[in-house]
């Protein structure tokens, strides 16, 4: 059942040995997000590496509703893919799995009018 909140998923992912590079190659290999995008309620995702040398990946994602996080959450693909994971990032997730999300307030869009 729908909450009817879009909502934004973040995840932070600690490169072990401090490759932002093997993040990349493990998402690319593993076809991360396009798993992802087949998964109902998921309006698009991306990974983010840092410019200057951050610590931490970040990726995020749009989803319909919480719901359809939870979906992507309690996906087994998803499951066996994070223990493969482990040899290349650690994950900075809650309790319950998965990273935090956030409901959207406000949003504008390029050329938007100023009010007087």
């Amino acid at each position: 059942m729908s909450d009817g909140r879009v909502v934004v998923s973040v995840l932070f992912l600690k490169p072990i040995g401090g490759e932002h590079s093997a993040i990349r190659k493990f998402f690319e290999e593993e076809q991360v997000l396009e798993h992802a995008s087949r998964t109902p309620g998921l309006l698009g995702s991306k990974l983010h590496s840092p410019v200057k040398g951050g610590e931490l990946t970040m990726v995020t994602a749009l989803w319909e509703s919480e719901d359809a996080y939870r979906g992507w959450v309690e996906d087994p693909w998803r499951a066996e893919n994070a223990v493969r994971g482990t040899e290349v990032f650690e994950a900075m997730e809650f309790a319950q799995g998965g990273g935090s999300l956030y409901e959207i307030v406000l949003s504008v869009r390029p050329g938007a009018e100023l009010r007087d």
